[in-house]
């Protein structure tokens, strides 16, 4: 196990210019404010309003906020997830922010390249739930490492973490329950991908048999057809497998509602729309492709929004720089912080979202986003009254009631 590095503080007056190919740690001296940090953002996908909201925040802060970044497509292989970020590494990149969420082993591996290149790791939309979560003994010196070192900046969520448990389960089921659908049948992306979903299932099945045991209009859940783990359908990450023959089975046992605990691919709304009509869809995440079948088809909508990059992005640029608050948390474990999810369930809080919410408003604009380029530089540390908690506070604070008033 590598010793923890020098506090970031002791270099925070000083500047000094990488020296490249020396293999630098991170107790060497960090840029000054006044050079630029550059960034790799590895990303899932490059299509999408989340990924546009993103690009759109960032372009319009990157002059402000002085720094470059670039977006990489990063692949779920752990081996080509790794190339990917030594690559960037080896390239000059002093920051990776990832959305990509790898097995412990390879996360140390990079975390030991960002060590070696004076570098810096932080998630998007991620709950590294293999990192900080994980329960495999034969792991546990790689997490040891990875959580003792400074390297790793924590990461911000998408909605609800493995570890708090069972939010969007939660409101799925309040979703549906306010309906006349009662037969339902759950579908997931797999556990390797988005293993809270697993998580949420629990959560909702905790719910419907409190309601069964309350009340005499039973919920039923219905068995998909090749069903893996606990009646919830195995299907890919984007969802578009779905045959129109499970379809077919889901309207032969009489399913009035699909919860899906991802977001949806297109492939089975078609098959929904088509085969059986009258089964609505309850769902996490939703894509620009299909917004127009809300709310005839797809009942609910929810994304956590893409500004909470602003939490990666600053807990990188105070890193490089040398810059930390008064309270920076002591523990790596308290860097990863909730992202908060903005539900939709009409079309009137649809059009509210539009202008206060960049995921959700037509083209993404920054005039748009929850928080303004001079709040964002604000909260850097150094400047006036910005601290940990207040950074946190921020994003903890972008709740539906809240953007939705």
């Amino acid at each position: 196990m590598k010793t923890k590095f020098l506090k970031r503080a002791l270099c925070t007056t000083l500047a000094c210019a990488t020296v490249a190919g020396l293999g630098v740690g991170l107790t060497a001296c960090q840029p000054s404010d006044s050079e630029t940090v550059r960034i790799v953002v590895g990303v899932q996908q490059t299509t999408g309003n989340n990924y546009n909201s993103m690009c759109n925040l960032l372009d319009a802060l990157k002059d402000e906020l002085n720094f470059e970044y670039t977006t990489t497509l990063v692949d779920r292989n752990a081996d080509a997830a790794l190339s990917t970020y030594q690559n960037q590494l080896l390239g000059g990149a002093q920051g990776i922010i990832t959305m990509v969420d790898v097995d412990a082993a390879t996360t140390r591996k990079i975390i030991e390249d960002c060590e070696a290149n004076n570098a810096y790791y932080a998630g998007y939309m991620t709950d590294f739930a293999n990192t900080f979560a994980n329960t495999d003994s034969a792991q546990a010196e790689n997490v040891e490492y990875i959580l003792n070192s400074d390297a790793m900046l924590g990461a911000v969520t998408d909605g609800d973490i493995v570890r708090d448990g069972g939010t969007r389960g939660e409101f799925l089921f309040d979703a549906v329950v306010k309906t006349d659908a009662r037969v339902v049948t759950l579908c997931r992306a797999p556990l390797y991908a988005y293993p809270v979903a697993a998580t949420a299932i629990d959560r909702f099945k905790e719910l419907v048999e409190e309601y069964n045991a309350a009340n005499e209009d039973d919920f039923t859940i219905v068995e998909s057809v090749g069903a893996a783990d606990d009646g919830a359908l195995e299907v890919g990450f984007s969802m578009q497998n779905v045959p129109d023959a499970t379809v077919q089975d889901w309207k032969a046992k009489g399913v009035e509602a699909v919860i899906a605990v991802n977001s949806l691919g297109k492939k089975i709304l078609t098959n929904v729309q088509t085969s059986a009509p009258e089964i609505g869809i309850y769902q996490i995440g939703w894509d620009d492709n299909i917004i127009s079948a809300f709310p005839q088809y797809i009942k609910t909508l929810c994304q956590t929004p893409a500004e909470t990059i602003i939490y990666p992005l600053i807990r990188v640029l105070n890193a490089v720089r040398g810059n930390s608050y008064a309270d920076e948390p002591a523990d790596v474990e308290d860097t990863l912080i909730s992202g908060q999810y903005i539900y939709i369930t009409s079309e009137e809080e649809l059009e509210k979202a539009r202008t206060s919410c960049m995921n959700f408003a037509e083209g993404n604009p920054v005039s748009a986003s929850l928080i303004s380029v001079e709040e964002i530089k604000s909260l850097l540390a150094g400047e006036e009254g910005a601290s940990f908690k207040k950074l946190v506070d921020t994003i903890s604070s972008w709740t539906s009631e809240n953007v939705l008033k």
